[in-house]
C-alpha cells in the first residue's frame, strides 16, 4: 500500500480536536497537526497525544488555504516518501476503513488525483441549519467537479499544481480542484463513509454568516479563475445577481407599467423556490427539510449577494468564522 500522511488543520477547535487526532491516530499513519492561532489549548491537546505540531507565524493572515499548505509542505519534508495526503479538519473524524478504500482507489487509478467519500453532520438533531449542512455535503458517487476540506489527494498533483491559493479566505478547495481538472486529473467520489463533521451550526447568524462567506468564495474564486470556461464561482454568482438585485429591479421597474406586474416576478421566484426543494427531495431530503430549504433560498441569495460586495469592495480580507470556539459551547 502507498504511504499516506495525515494534515489535520485547526483554531480553537479544543473541545472537538480530541475525537479528530484520535481518529488520524488510530491509522497509524505520519500525522501533523497544523494551528492558527488558537486561544484555547489546541496545540497542547494535540502535543499531548503525541502529535507533531506546526504553530503557524501570527504575523501573516490564517486561512484554512495556507495551513493545509504549509502542513502538507512539513510533512513531506519529514516524510518525502509519501504518496498521498489525507487532509482533516480539526472538528471532524475519520470514518474506520475510509482510507483503506480511497487508497486503493488512487492505487488502481492513476489518473485520479483526489478522492473523497460520504461526509456526514455529527449532530443533524440539534438544529435546521445542521441537517441543511448534512444534506448540502451529501455529494452523488462518481466523477465529480471539486472536493472540500476533508479530501484525499495524490501527493504529487498537489506538488505539481501549487497547492491551495493561500490567498483565498473560503472556496480554496473547488479553486484548487479545477486547478487539478485542468491539469488532466479526475476527482472521485464514492459511496463510502468519510468522516462526521460537527458544524456546531445551532443559530440562524451562523448559516447566514455562511451563507455570505459563501458569496463571497464565489465571486473570490472567479475572480482568481483563469480563462471564461474554468473560472468556478461564475455560474455561481450570476444566479446570485440574477435572482437577487436584477430581479427585484426588474420587478420593481414593471411597477410603471403595470400595478400587478410585480405579481409575475414574485410568482417566478416563488416557482424557484419550489424547484429547490422539488431537486433537495431527489436527494433524499425529508419533506420538511426539502421545504425549508427551499423557503430559505431567497434569503441565502440575499446573503451570498451581500458577500459578493464586500468582495468587490475589498472589505473582507480575514477570515468569515460562523462558528465559536468549541469549549465555549456545552
Amino acid at each position: 500500500m502507498s504511504g499516506t500522511g495525515i494534515v489535520v488543520i485547526g483554531r480553537n477547535e479544543a473541545g472537538r480536536l480530541g475525537p479528530s487526532l484520535d481518529s488520524a491516530l488510530a491509522e497509524g499513519l505520519p500525522l501533523i497537526y497544523v494551528d492558527s492561532g488558537s486561544t484555547d489549548g489546541s496545540p497542547q491537546t494535540a502535543r499531548a497525544r503525541g502529535c507533531a505540531v506546526l504553530q503557524l507565524d501570527p504575523l501573516r493572515p490564517f486561512s484554512a488555504a495556507r495551513a493545509r499548505n504549509e502542513g502538507v509542505a512539513e510533512i513531506l519534508r519529514r516524510e518525502p516518501g509519501l504518496d498521498f495526503i489525507q487532509l482533516l479538519d480539526g472538528d471532524a473524524y475519520l470514518e474506520p476503513g475510509w482510507l483503506e478504500r480511497a487508497r486503493r482507489e488512487l492505487d488502481a487509478r492513476p489518473e485520479v488525483c483526489a478522492v473523497l467519500g460520504r461526509l456526514r453532520e455529527a449532530h443533524p438533531e440539534r438544529s435546521l441549519w445542521n441537517r441543511i449542512c448534512d444534506l448540502e455535503w451529501n455529494q452523488p458517487a462518481g466523477e465529480v467537479h471539486c472536493f472540500g476540506g476533508i479530501v484525499l489527494l495524490r501527493a504529487e498533483a498537489f506538488r505539481r499544481s501549487g497547492g491551495f491559493n493561500a490567498g483565498l479566505i473560503a472556496g480554496e478547495e473547488p479553486e484548487l480542484a479545477q486547478r487539478l481538472r485542468g491539469q488532466g486529473g479526475r476527482i472521485v467520489s464514492l459511496d463510502i463513509p468519510m468522516a462526521v463533521h460537527d458544524a456546531a451550526m445551532t443559530r440562524f447568524g451562523q448559516w447566514w454568516r455562511r451563507s455570505v462567506r459563501s458569496g463571497h468564495a464565489y465571486a473570490h474564486v472567479c475572480a482568481s479563475g483563469a480563462g471564461w470556461r474554468n473560472r468556478f464561482g461564475l455560474r455561481q454568482s450570476l444566479r446570485v445577481w440574477a435572482w437577487g438585485p436584477f430581479l427585484a429591479a426588474a420587478a420593481a421597474g414593471s411597477f410603471w407599467i403595470h400595478r400587478a406586474a410585480p405579481a409575475v416576478f414574485l410568482a417566478a421566484l416563488l416557482a424557484q423556490c419550489v424547484r429547490v426543494a422539488a431537486s433537495v427531495a431527489r436527494r433524499g431530503a425529508s419533506p420538511g427539510l426539502a421545504a425549508a430549504y427551499g423557503a430559505l433560498w431567497p434569503v441565502s441569495i440575499l446573503a451570498q449577494w451581500i458577500g459578493q460586495l464586500w468582495f468587490l469592495a475589498r472589505r473582507r480580507r480575514s477570515l468569515i468564522e460562523y462558528k465559536a470556539p468549541a469549549e465555549a459551547r456545552s
